[in-house]
């Protein structure tokens, strides 16, 4: 799978988590407060333990919240956040357990396991969270109800297979979407015909390669290649032929460009190498396309012959920058005739 897309799918899995942990955590803290507070009107006494173990969750749940939400901390940290938060609310429950065994923490902590993957989404954190939980419940449960613990125990690691599995589905549905509009982006910027970027595809990649040129404090350049005697190769071999010499013109483009430059197919016959630096050996660079071209032999109707023409800019916008290459290749073009 192409780098391109596995980055992509990565950021729509991390835009998710960071999208969707800070509301969890709130409504988490908020559902701890308000079975306290409704445990407390109906005449049941709450222990101090209780009490400070559910602020503890509580404040646990919200200050990931605030940290996510606020973006005070990376994306890629949204996950382990998260899988932290239900871990810390896992201990605080099995806590409650010891001393309170007739309370409502083992179903709390059955429902945590059970949305902890899928608002995870991510297997590392989901996994090690679902680690310490269950190693702390197995003690717990050991120690303080072993006549109950062999059923408990299975329904925890039931749940958590089935959370696990929600995880695996939740992510699958996330990554399809995210590599279809990979997809879809590739299709918008790319030519179909050579690979190389078209004109859309230019339009957002070389506002990146303007905005790090203007921070290097150095030019921009363009190359203008015009393919003569396109029309000659269709009318006399079909255009089958005619689109061989734009895949080899393509190719000998693509090789002739540096790390860095964008090779594009701006339209029909024509193509373009923009790139950062000093304008570069407009004759250096035809000879090398043109010895390209023939090492992987074309149609012998091919004349064989290239228009180039070179534009550099300091300041100028990359439609000046381009417009500047196809006058100096026009006016060459028309110097050779």
């Amino acid at each position: 799978m192409p780098e391109s897309v596995v980055q992509r799918q990565r950021t729509v899995l991390l835009d998710t988590a960071v999208r969707e942990v800070p509301i969890a955590g709130l409504l988490f803290a908020a559902i701890i407060a308000a079975f306290d507070l409704i445990t407390l009107a109906s005449g049941i006494a709450l222990s101090a333990d209780y009490l400070i173990s559910d602020l503890i969750q509580g404040g646990t749940f919200v200050v990931v919240a605030v940290l996510v939400g606020r973006r005070i901390t990376p994306p890629a940290a949204a996950p382990w956040l998260w899988a932290l938060s239900l871990a810390v609310s896992g201990v605080a429950l099995n806590f409650q357990y010891t001393f309170d065994p007739a309370g409502a923490g083992i179903g709390i902590l059955i429902m945590l396991l059970a949305v902890s993957g899928p608002l995870t989404l991510f297997w590392a954190p989901f996994l090690m969270q679902a680690a310490i939980v269950l190693g702390v419940s197995t003690y717990t449960l050991l120690t303080y109800q072993p006549d109950y613990a062999v059923p408990w125990i299975i329904t925890l690691l039931t749940v958590t297979g089935a959370s696990a599995a929600l995880l695996f589905a939740r992510r699958r549905s996330a990554l399809d979407v995210a590599r279809v509009t990979a997809e879809l982006a590739d299709i918008a910027t790319r030519d179909s015909l050579t690979g190389l970027l078209n004109r859309h595809g230019l339009v957002e990649a070389g506002e990146v390669l303007r905005g790090l040129a203007h921070r290097a404090d150095r030019p921009l350049f363009a190359l203008f290649v015009d393919v003569g005697g396109l029309k000659r190769v269709n009318d006399t071999d079909g255009h089958a032929a005619g689109d061989l010499v734009l895949q080899r013109t393509a190719d000998a483009v693509r090789g002739a460009s540096r790390a860095g430059d964008l090779a594009v197919r701006w339209g029909g016959d024509e193509f373009l190498i923009v790139g950062i630096g000093a304008q570069p050996d407009g004759e250096q660079i035809e000879q090398r396309i043109l010895a390209e071209i023939d090492r992987t032999g074309l149609p012998t109707s091919w004349s064989g012959h290239l228009h180039l023409g070179l534009a550099t800019s300091d300041s100028g916008t990359i439609d000046e920058l381009v417009g500047a290459a196809d006058t100096a290749m026009y006016d060459r073009r028309e110097s050779a005739l």
